[in-house]
């Protein structure tokens, strides 16, 4: 399948007599497409996708218009042959946190060791434009409130360059921490995400009352445009360590939007 570059700034898929386009912009984010933008218009023989679209924008539901999105963004990847995810790293068991001390998006600095739970503490690097965060967000909400009062608290950190994504502004990170169940921090010098040896977002690490880590893993096996999430590998890891069990065998890796790394900040491969 052939792809061309218009000269209106968008990629061109032919399928079967269809047109599906793409913002190039949206393509060179490697997965960090944001939602409105991304699905420009497709033909009207993508009457299902078309509808769901229309559909969900009177509804103004984020996750059923990342639904329609995802197809022709799957597809398009597949035509093109680019990748749109990226994986956590792997991080050795039993090893402590970085410490760290990180402002909010409104400049009030918080502490690791003066957030962490008495039981745990899930610390999770996310943003506010992936798609893959977006999906799984509300099942992490559910899991902030879940848990808190067993002892686990969740540090949430977006390490992404807001300069290069202006979604990701500390004005904009201290909007959506409004509407959320745990901390919201930033990492704007990414230090804190080069620590952790953090990869994408979502990027989850749960560590034990001592601040071992216990997991690193997906969040669940779901992924955006399927089944909603549930967060059920985070939540059977967190049970085996609320249960006193040793920890396993490390969990499959996340699967996420790569971060955002600033000029000169991206880890060597």
């Amino acid at each position: 399948m052939k792809t061309r570059a218009s000269m209106h700034g968008f990629i061109e898929v032919p399928r079967q007599n269809n047109l599906v386009r793409i913002r190039r912009s949206a393509l060179l984010c490697h997965g960090g497409l944001s939602f409105m933008d991304s699905l420009f218009w497709c033909s009207r023989r993508h009457r299902a996708g078309c509808w769901s679209l229309r559909r969900e924008r009177r509804n103004g539901t984020v996750r059923d218009v990342f639904e329609v999105v995802a197809g022709a963004w799957r597809r398009t990847f597949s035509a093109t042959g680019v990748s749109m995810a990226a994986k956590s790293n792997p991080v050795e068991l039993g090893s402590q946190a970085p410490n760290f001390e990180l402002p909010d998006g409104e400049g009030r600095p918080a502490r690791l060791r003066d957030l962490a739970g008495s039981a745990g503490t899930l610390v999770i690097f996310i943003c506010n434009h992936c798609p893959y965060v977006l999906h799984m967000r509300d099942a992490l909400q559910r899991y902030a409130l879940d848990y808190a009062s067993r002892g686990i608290r969740v540090i949430g950190i977006n390490p992404n360059d807001p300069v290069a994504y202006p979604q990701e502004t500390p004005e904009h990170i201290a909007e959506v921490a409004r509407h959320l169940a745990f901390p919201y921090l930033v990492d704007s010098d990414q230090k804190v995400a080069l620590a952790y040896n953090a990869a994408c977002t979502p990027d989850s690490y749960l560590y034990d009352g001592k601040l071992r880590l216990y997991y690193h893993g997906q969040f669940d096996a779901t992924r955006p445009g399927g089944a909603s999430a549930t967060g059920a590998d985070l939540r059977a890891a967190t049970d085996r360590l609320l249960a006193g069990s040793a920890p396993g065998a490390a969990g499959a890796a996340s699967i996420g939007c790569s971060i955002k790394w600033k000029p000169g900040n991206a880890p060597k491969q």
